[in-house]
């Protein structure tokens, strides 16, 4: 860069002037792009690091039928629904999700599937066989139970089941995508944080994304730093930012019955354990 200095006498001096204001500049740049690099990896880590909770998650196939104008039309439909056991127990063998995953559910020759992914990432499967449900999507609740128990030791089931959760409340998530398959036979997790917004009778809204897959997977409740309880099960979504769920509170008599009283209840959506757990 060049700056012209002139004389009282109209000589024109030419000196080059010292780039020292480009060192700064340089440094700004190199600032931001470390910034810029530090935030996506921060990102990428908490987009890839999920909750525990989440791998009491799993993916139900059923096999459906539908008659449209005349004609019968076969599909599987899939869903997703959370393994759910007492603390401490070595298996666990009950799983919830929604009620409308088995509308068009009518060949019970057909078995249900139920996968989910043990701590080294190998896929398990089972049958599951339908225990009780809310009948419709008033109540958008069902309970299956496993042909054969998933050991502990492979996939930790959830062990707290909190009953209701109140406007406001932070809640999170996790459901498998109805068509997305990753590489590997590793199922792709949609996960979400967000709030409940609304409740509307036995229905509680949130702004949470719930996607085509979603259906009757976890929603979840932070009791402390290391201990996530379930609150619902995921019923419907607009794919955007608004989704509805069922609370635990609705049909936990339900459940508790079925599972004879084989996990731990919490009374209320307070952020401390539950001491007197009903078992």
């Amino acid at each position: 860069m060049e700056a012209v200095l002139k004389t009282p006498t109209n000589l024109s001096i030419k000196r080059t002037s010292k780039p020292h204001h480009t060192f700064t500049i340089s440094l700004f740049i190199l600032l931001a792009l470390y910034s810029i690099e530090t935030y996506s990896n921060n990102l990428n880590d908490k987009l890839t690091s999920l909750p525990p909770w989440t791998e009491s998650v799993g993916r139900l196939t059923i096999p459906s039928t539908k008659f449209e104008e005349g004609e019968q039309h076969s599909f599987r439909e899939t869903c997703s629904a959370s393994l759910i056991g007492k603390k401490g127990a070595t298996s666990s063998n009950f799983i919830l999700t929604a009620w409308h995953c088995f509308e068009n559910y009518f060949d019970i020759s057909q078995p249900i599937s139920f996968e989910i992914k043990d701590l080294q990432g190998n896929i398990i499967s089972r049958v599951a066989y339908r225990q009780s449900s809310g009948g419709g999507m008033h109540a958008d609740w069902a309970i299956l139970k496993l042909d054969k128990e998933v050991k502990r030791s492979k996939v930790k089931p959830v062990e707290y089941l909190i009953l209701d959760t109140s406007i406001g409340d932070s809640v999170s998530i996790a459901g498998f995508a109805k068509y997305k398959e990753s590489s590997e036979n590793q199922y792709d997790l949609n996960y979400s944080e967000c709030k409940v917004t609304k409740i509307v009778r036995d229905v509680r809204l949130t702004d949470c994304k719930a996607i085509k897959g979603n259906s009757g997977g976890a929603v979840a409740f932070k009791i402390d730093e290391n201990n996530f309880g379930l609150v619902g099960v995921i019923s419907e979504g607009n794919e955007e930012n608004i989704s509805s769920f069922v609370p635990i509170g609705i049909f936990h008599r339900e459940v508790q019955k079925y599972v004879h009283k084989r996990i731990n209840l919490s009374r209320g959506s307070t952020a401390t354990l539950p001491k007197n757990a009903r078992n």
